[in-house]
């Protein structure tokens, strides 16, 4: 589905993580590591490997929730994915795209749905939450995805 992919990893203590899983259980979704995107769809692993290389070398970011979470839709390979993302500050500036997701499902979401989903006031990621990182993203199934490369 979306082949490799590198992310900023969060670390499995980090309450997005916790509110990850209380929202799979809400929506009867499913669980997925907390990460921010960093590339997705990279077809070639050893190419993911090599920019996860690079992106390790330097500082790691610290990131800032704003704004309020939304759904968005994709069709990759005939299949609909949703997913409720939060969007992020970067150092403090607005970048498009940068995200993180706090549920994926198959199926279009309610408003009451995405509002219930919304991380606590004061949630964000400094460096020491994250690590760069290579995850298998082929199956479509968000709990079936698998690391192949870890910077640490």
């Amino acid at each position: 589905m979306f082949r490799y992919c590198v992310w900023y990893l969060l670390r499995k203590q980090h309450p997005i993580n916790t509110l990850i899983q209380t929202n799979a259980t809400l929506l009867n979704t499913a669980i997925f590591p907390g990460h921010v995107t960093i590339k997705h769809s990279i077809n070639n692993k050893e190419n993911a490997i090599a920019m996860a290389k690079r992106f390790n070398q330097h500082k790691l970011p610290e990131l800032y929730l704003f704004s309020q979470p939304f759904l968005s839709h994709v069709s990759i390979d005939n299949t609909d994915f949703f997913a409720i993302e939060q969007m992020l500050l970067v150092n403090k500036k607005k970048i498009d795209g940068v995200h993180v997701s706090l549920a994926y499902s198959n199926r279009d979401l309610s408003s009451m749905e995405i509002v219930s989903c919304m991380p606590e006031n004061g949630v964000n990621l400094v460096p020491t939450d994250l690590n760069v990182v290579v995850y298998d993203c082929h199956h479509k199934d968000p709990s079936k995805w698998s690391l192949v490369w870890d910077g640490e």
